[in-house]
């Protein structure tokens, strides 16, 4: 079983087991607000990896709550996957506005490579 390169389509995907499935899903703002204060990444879905400055890098896309707004916000969280030190991740501000989570989603997989490293360098 070979790994799909980080921006392929869900289409070219192999599927997730179900465990790891479930995972990746949006959680709920109960669950959310539950994870929000231990300076981790808010329970979202996994886009990409990324390497900086020698270091990788996982991005994930987080969902946002503003009852106030009736569309789907969303911003991207990096973490740094080799756990050193007490860093806390690295946030943009909120970029994807669309009228649908999946909608969200989407637009957050179509980044490119550049876009998620740009990104990446602008929040840290």
């Amino acid at each position: 079983m070979t790994n799909p390169p980080p921006f392929a389509s869900a289409a070219e995907q192999e599927p997730a087991s179900p465990a790891s499935k479930a995972e990746q899903e949006p959680a709920s703002p109960a669950s959310k607000e539950a994870r929000a204060g231990d300076g981790g990444p808010l329970r979202g879905l996994h886009i990409a990896t990324l390497t900086h400055e020698g270091r990788f890098w996982d991005a994930f896309v987080e969902l946002v709550d503003d009852p106030g707004r009736p569309e789907q916000q969303a911003r991207l969280c990096f973490v740094p996957a080799d756990g050193a030190g007490d860093e806390t991740p690295a946030r943009t501000a909120v970029i994807i506005i669309e009228p649908t989570v999946d909608e969200a989603l989407a637009q957050a997989r179509s980044l490119t490579q550049h876009q998620m490293s740009a990104m990446l360098r602008s929040a840290i």
